[in-house]
């Protein structure tokens, strides 16, 4: 049985998703200097209720690191399908 090698995957449609998960990553680091922002604000109180507070934002940076370093390895992913695509048809388009 013939395996069909033939992929509906257009290169520029991913790099279009590479750049868009680049924005949300650009919009994921200003949220997690937003949170680190309000974890020094409420740093100087002493309360119960600011300790929980600093207890969530940190969680929530945290979060946000681990989010963002996902989504680069995602973007890097689509740069490499996009060009590994563009490379295999030019290659395919070349053979006899």
């Amino acid at each position: 049985m013939p395996i069909d090698p033939h992929l509906d995957a257009d290169p520029s449609q991913i790099e279009a998703s590479e750049i868009d998960v680049g924005d949300v990553v650009t919009a994921l680091d200003k949220a997690e200097d937003e949170v680190i922002r309000a974890k020094s604000r409420i740093g100087g109180l002493t309360s119960e209720a600011a300790d929980e507070a600093l207890k969530e934002l940190n969680n929530i940076v945290h979060d946000c690191q681990d989010l963002i370093a996902d989504l680069k390895k995602y973007k890097t992913a689509l740069g490499n399908l996009a060009g590994d695509l563009r490379t295999s048809g030019s290659t395919h388009r070349n053979d006899p």
